[in-house]
């Protein structure tokens, strides 16, 4: 009979286990490899360091808030024009309305011989 492997319970290793899930939706090309050890933690000596995984599409997007507030902006940007065309042109059918009301009053007034 095996042994029975249990849940890992560190936030290290989940949020690794995200990165990777999210790397293989996102970044197909570069996927993250890594080899889970069910070994204690030991203190490792000072080397040479590992190269660091490849950038995820949030922290890509972290190292350029130009873009995404350019963006935002130019976002906030249609949404308030479009307002305010909508806007203009609803009080211009608001007013040819009064106008029209305000004619056809002036002609039944006519009509009964009340103006000259």
């Amino acid at each position: 009979m095996s042994p029975v492997r249990a849940i890992p319970t560190s936030r290290a290793y989940w949020e690794l286990r995200a990165e990777q899930v999210l790397n293989r939706v996102f970044s197909p090309e570069a996927p993250i490899d890594v080899e889970v050890c069910e070994t204690a933690p030991t203190a490792t000596p000072a080397g040479p360091r590992r190269q660091a995984p490849p950038k995820l599409w949030w922290r890509q997007l972290q190292q350029q808030p130009t873009a995404l507030l350019a963006g935002l902006s130019l976002l906030v940007t249609l949404t308030a024009g479009t307002t305010l065309l909508g806007l203009s042109l609803w009080q211009q059918s608001q007013q040819a309305i009064r106008q029209e009301r305000n004619l056809l009053l002036v002609e039944r007034l006519r009509s009964m011989g009340h103006l000259h």
